[in-house]
């Protein structure tokens, strides 16, 4: 791979593919080649390194609009590096975000902040950062600006040069993107142009592209799936992108689908499940690509997809760290159940767990694990990561190198000496009620150490329907939980996946009360 910043992989894929190549679409029915996003990102350029003058991060808070992507490359076209903020956090977690990365400034845009009613979150961040708004940019541009960028955008290579100064390297930070929190406190993830480059030629090596493909990607640039996968990865490669703000509208999803005539389409088992009541017979036809990840894809759901859509969904498996994608089920070579064999140039080990009969942790080696993390406890520093990295993930990889998620290892009670996967419990609930959400957690327990809360939206759901099922799988007794807890609703983070945090201390404030 030939060694690279994500702005000058851009220009190069711009000079294969043709300037005028229409690269990238957004919901309000604009679109921009390759040319325009350039242009676009030079214009920016000038006054957002006004607004940030001698500060080396800058947090961007945007859906998955254009402006995403032009703000995104303005960024990176000052040197500087994009800390790309889940403005569905909430106000506290955006603003020790932006603690984390030392980001004195955000960003943003007025009418964004008004159509996802986020003016409280607003107020509260004004508060200790300064708030940005492209709406004040585009005021302030005069025509002279637009006469610059215009020239700039044919020449990018000494525009870059004149806005920089020295160049960053390659192994410099490229983005800083955050852990979820859905299990602890978030973390910046410091990922190099190296780290998300190398990763994307991974894919590449398992995936075979074509002219004709265009990609639909609804998930945001906040996670690093949405971020490399959904919008660099498209941008680098010359597939045009249709970028979608909320992966939550499940109605209106569908048949844009069907209307971009998108052949590659991106999702987690959370949101394909959201699609699937509403979409019509033909509306994912022109899809040869239905990726899953983030989360685990339940069968339901992929049988789901066969037999209604006539779309067999592929799942993928990776973390922030990696910059994200670790491994993936191709067309040519996949098994139900797993998450498809490990990238080429990703090593593998797995680390057996005392109490555990099978599988173990694994911990992964190669180009595209992140730089390190940046925490709340040293602001702006990198802490480097070693070349291994522990996922986290408990795992069996079978003879022919197939991996096999079996839960994560803070998702295990110890009861009784013995180690129990709270995925198996989930699993366990969802054969009895395949169409409710289901969230096991453990909590102390004075007697056996921990116990299992299992909440669910099945309100026909209880622990006699679970014992007769642990039964017929032949589970002990261990696997059924203390506690049933009915939920109107599961709680969720703004990517879709389970917030167990919140859900460990809903389980904790009950188990406390008399």
């Amino acid at each position: 791979m030939q060694e690279n910043l994500l702005f000058e992989a851009i220009i190069a894929a711009a000079r294969k593919h043709g300037w005028k190549r229409n690269i990238a679409q957004d919901a309000s029915g604009s679109k921009l080649t390759y040319r325009q996003l350039v242009l676009r990102a030079f214009l920016l350029a000038a006054p957002i390194a006004a607004y940030s003058r001698g500060q080396t991060h800058v947090a961007v808070m945007l859906p998955n609009t254009l402006a995403v992507a032009v703000t995104f490359l303005s960024v990176q076209a000052l040197g500087k590096i994009p800390c790309m903020i889940n403005f569905a956090s909430g106000a506290q977690n955006i603003i020790r975000a932006c603690e984390i990365a030392g980001a004195k400034t955000v960003l943003t845009s007025r009418a964004f902040i008004e159509q996802g009613k986020l003016e409280a979150v607003e107020t509260a961040i004004a508060q200790q950062v300064k708030l940005v708004y492209l709406e004040d940019i585009r005021d302030s541009l005069k025509p002279w600006h637009k006469i610059a960028a215009a020239l700039k955008a044919f020449f990018p290579d000494l525009a870059l040069k004149s806005l920089r100064g020295i160049a960053p390297s390659p192994h410099d930070p490229a983005v800083i993107l955050y852990t979820s929190g859905s299990e602890g406190v978030p973390k910046g993830v410091a990922l190099s142009h190296h780290n998300i480059l190398y990763n994307i030629d991974q894919v590449v090596h398992h995936i075979t592209f074509s002219g004709e493909d265009r990609m639909f990607n609804p998930l945001p640039v906040f996670h690093s799936f949405g971020m490399t996968v959904g919008t660099i990865l498209p941008l680098v490669l010359g597939i045009p992108v249709y970028l979608y703000p909320s992966p939550l509208h499940y109605k209106q999803i569908p048949p844009l689908v069907k209307k971009t005539g998108a052949t590659i389409f991106l999702g987690t088992n959370t949101f394909y499940q959201g699609y699937a009541n509403y979409a019509e017979l033909d509306d994912f036809k022109t899809v040869r690509l239905a990726v899953a990840g983030g989360e685990k894809l339940k069968d339901a759901t992929r049988e789901l997809y066969l037999e209604k859509l006539g779309v067999d969904i592929l799942q993928g498996y990776g973390v922030t760290e990696t910059s994200p994608v670790i491994s993936f089920n191709t067309p040519e070579a996949h098994k139900p159940g797993s998450v498809g064999r490990a990238f080429i140039g990703i090593e593998t080990k797995v680390e057996p767990i005392e109490g555990l009969p099978r599988g173990g942790r694994l911990w992964v080696k190669g180009q595209n694990v992140m730089l390190g993390y940046m925490k709340h406890d040293a602001p702006g520093k990198l802490q480097p990561q070693d070349a291994w990295y522990d996922t986290g993930d408990i795992v069996e990889i079978d003879t022919q190198g197939y991996i096999y998620i079996l839960g994560r290892a803070k998702r295990f009670a110890k009861i009784g000496g013995e180690m129990v996967s709270l995925a198996a419990v989930e699993d366990m609930a969802a054969m009895l009620e395949p169409e409710a959400a289901h969230a096991a957690v453990a909590i102390p327990d004075a007697r056996k150490g921990e116990q299992i809360v299992l909440f669910t939206e099945a309100v026909t759901l209880d622990k006699d329907r679970l014992l007769t099922q642990a039964k017929a799988d032949q589970l002990s007794e261990l696997f059924l939980p203390k506690r049933v807890v009915q939920l109107e609703a599961m709680l969720r983070l703004g990517n879709g996946k389970v917030d167990y945090q919140e859900l460990m201390s809903l389980a904790m404030k009950d188990s406390s009360r008399p």
